[in-house]
């Protein structure tokens, strides 16, 4: 594929440009055209070619013209000689999804009658394990992050009675989840923890990379068992992305959790938990917020309620219904 005919010095594989201005300048050029410094955004999905160019993925070469945006467009190209620079490779592929790429990778490393051995913490494993399992306990969990670099939280929901759990974490990687499951194995014990979290729902977030490590108890017999959503699907755990709505009430965005200790942690739970009464529902659904609590703190929310409660107009008398001279209550009504 053609490339910029004027690039950036940044390009010379002798440039020694810092990382911030690679991540910045790499790729990038003088528009051969107009002399622009800036780059422009092709935005077209087809280009002009020559009568007799083939319309195949296949017959391109690295002097072929722009096709078709989907096989490659300047704007991506810029991309990837960006990405190349920044990782002091040779060259770079961008792909529209994670799953085209992993395709594309899987394609040109496998031969007819290979094997590919696939983690089996995928979502059609969660679907798999809990139908032959249903009643098999499911923990929602995910992670609430102040500000980058900083505290965060652990939460764990529990989707059969919506209690969740909020463990305050230094750093934001595997070992710190490890440690706080293993505070969990340690104060609960071995039969407790078994019964409260036989399967946790979790997303692809590098904190939950150490599936072992979570599903095995110290001595390595197995102890849960630990799935992935599939990639950008968060809501497949939709109750704790929910329910992190009424932690951000009181830590909103961007709040530093460096001050917090896990009493305070504690604190926040008991009002969210308290917030509104867990109802029995089917597995995997959301329950809803209501309206006249999305803007208000767990402490107005609940003062909120009272007063409703409070003012709450009386129910009208019952009208009596006359059914062959006896007197009877109104259908629908307690005896």
């Amino acid at each position: 594929m053609s490339t910029t005919p004027n690039s950036s010095f940044l390009n010379s594989p002798s440039s020694e440009a810092r990382l911030r201005t690679l991540a910045i300048h790499a790729g990038e050029g003088t528009d051969p055209v107009t002399h622009a410094s800036a780059p422009n955004l092709v935005m077209s999905t087809t280009f002009v070619v020559d009568a007799d160019a083939a319309f195949s993925a296949e017959a391109m070469g690295d002097e072929t013209r722009w096709v078709y945006t989907r096989w490659g467009n300047p704007t991506v190209h810029q991309l990837e000689l960006k990405l190349a620079a920044l990782e002091g490779a040779d060259t770079a592929v961008a792909f529209g999804s994670g799953m085209a790429a992993l395709f594309a990778l899987l394609v040109h490393t496998l031969k007819s009658g290979d094997h590919a051995v696939i983690s089996d913490v995928a979502y059609a494993d969660f679907q798999a394990f809990t139908a032959a399992n249903p009643d098999a306990r499911v923990a929602e969990t995910d992670s609430v992050i102040g500000r980058v670099g900083g505290k965060v939280l652990l939460t764990l929901l529990f989707r059969d009675c919506g209690l969740m759990l909020a463990f305050l974490r230094d750093r934001n990687d595997s070992q710190s989840v490890i440690d706080a499951f293993a505070l969990l194995w340690r104060e609960a014990g071995p039969e407790l923890f078994r019964r409260l979290f036989p399967v946790l729902l979790t997303d692809n977030g590098s904190e939950f990379s150490t599936p072992p490590a979570l599903e095995s108890a110290p001595d390595g017999s197995p102890r849960s068992r630990l799935f992935d959503c599939d990639p950008c699907a968060s809501w497949r755990k939709g109750r704790v992305e929910r329910n992190h709505e009424f932690l951000r009430l009181v830590l909103p965005k961007g709040t530093p959790f460096d001050a917090l200790t896990q009493n305070d942690v504690d604190g926040v739970l008991s009002h969210a938990n308290s917030l509104l009464p867990p109802r029995p529902q089917r597995q995997g659904a959301v329950r809803p917020v209501r309206p006249h609590l999305r803007r208000q703190s767990p402490g107005q929310a609940r003062d909120t309620a009272d007063t409703r409660e409070r003012h709450r107009p009386e129910a009208p008398a019952a009208r009596l219904e006359t059914r062959g001279g006896n007197t009877a209550p109104p259908r629908g009504a307690g005896a």
